[in-house]
């Protein structure tokens, strides 16, 4: 039976790992197709969140806050991505694409895109079922 419980826990941990993968690899896509429409934009701001752990650690993130203008309205956006270190400056140029139905839905191409993650999240995920079957041969 403990046996049964584990291949449980690993098939559902190998899920999570697949379902955040898919999930960043959707969400790509989707932005990337609704949001065709380019403009320039400046990072306004960079802001920081520190989160600590109950063993004393400390971990701090930035997200730059951008601002860029369509139709003569402005719109200040918060980034969806986070990075351990600013990958911005204040006043940087940027290259905003918006959704032409909805301009609060952007994208920064310099930012990047999560497929590589996605695809890792993926991949793991996939190892992680794969492997399940072999917890047998195991000491």
């Amino acid at each position: 039976m403990e046996k049964f419980a584990l291949r449980i826990v690993f098939v559902l941990v190998g899920l999570v790992f697949a379902g955040i993968g898919g999930f960043l690899l959707w969400r790509d896509k989707r932005l990337e197709k609704a949001c065709t429409a380019q403009v320039s934009g400046t990072v306004k701001d960079v802001s920081q969140s520190t989160s600590y752990s109950k063993k004393g650690g400390r971990r701090t993130s930035y997200r730059p806050i951008f601002t860029y203008s369509v139709g003569g309205v402005e719109y200040v956006q918060q980034s969806h991505v986070s990075s351990a270190r600013p990958k911005f400056d204040v006043g940087e140029s940027v290259t905003v694409f918006y959704d032409p139905s909805s301009p609060k839905r952007f994208y920064v191409l310099e930012e990047g895109k999560s497929t590589v993650a996605g695809i890792c999240f993926v991949a793991v995920g996939v190892v992680i079922m794969i492997a399940t079957p072999f917890l047998d041969y195991m000491g």
